[in-house]
């Protein structure tokens, strides 16, 4: 399993692809939000709620569209019968490095005696209470692959091909970067820490599920189970 974290082999974007995610990074960061917010009232919590949901349809539809040829290609690559094995070992990857970082962030909270405040998932939990179906199934699918190409297609896979440890690194640090930036001014530095940390073990799992299925398919699925365990599990204690 630890060797997989060397292999370089691996299915990328090609350049036209690379180029064309500059775009897709702008609009995904700043582009749709902008765009779409004259359209939505974002203090009622029906309009914030719709705000939302678009937001994440439009990056969707733009980044696969984009990286389409790359996604069919990257099935033909992919080797559905070892798929399921591998999500189930890289779900397992990313349980107990979370694990891990519970401790730590205890560790955290003991010695700053401050709260962690996850405003991504507080965020998430109220548009699942508000409307269930169409955030699940962003949530479950849509962002999945809307992140993984961003992230692990654009940022993960040309570095794996000569620094597979820097691929984790960056990539790593963005992808967690990506679910506290909104609210990075609004909390402390303690707490920005303590967020950073919960999303680097999925960020790992995520990096070692490209290299050991070949292509950027085995990360979106392993995502798409992360997330969709993660929705139910919130629905569920709701």
């Amino acid at each position: 399993m630890f060797a997989t974290f060397k292999v370089k082999n691996i299915f990328t974007p090609n350049k036209t692809q690379l180029y064309l995610s500059i775009a897709c990074w702008v609009m995904f960061m700043i582009g749709f939000s902008l765009l779409l917010l004259p359209f939505f009232n974002i203090e009622s919590e029906h309009g914030a709620y719709w705000y939302q949901i678009s937001n994440f349809c439009a990056c969707f539809l733009m980044t696969a569209g984009c990286f389409l040829p790359f996604l069919k290609q990257s099935i033909g690559y992919t080797v559905f019968r070892k798929l399921p094995l591998q999500v189930l070992i890289g779900y397992g990857i990313d349980f107990v490095l979370s694990y891990i970082v519970t401790f730590l962030i205890l560790a955290l909270k003991m010695v700053f005696h401050e709260p962690t405040v996850n405003v991504n998932q507080e965020v998430i939990e109220s548009l699942l209470q508000y409307g269930p179906i169409p955030m699940v199934l962003c949530t479950a699918l849509l962002v999945p692959i809307t992140e993984e190409c961003l992230v692990r297609g654009v940022l993960f896979a040309p570095l794996c091909k000569k620094y597979p440890w820097l691929a984790y690194l960056v990539s790593s640090l963005v992808f967690s970067l990506l679910h506290l930036i909104a609210s990075i001014g609004s909390m402390s530095w303690i707490n920005a820490l303590e967020n950073l940390l919960t999303y680097l073990p999925s960020g790992i799992a995520l990096g070692w599920m490209y290299q050991r299925s070949g292509t950027i398919i085995g990360p979106i699925a392993l995502h798409c189970t992360i997330n969709t365990i993660s929705v139910l599990v919130t629905l569920a204690l709701a």
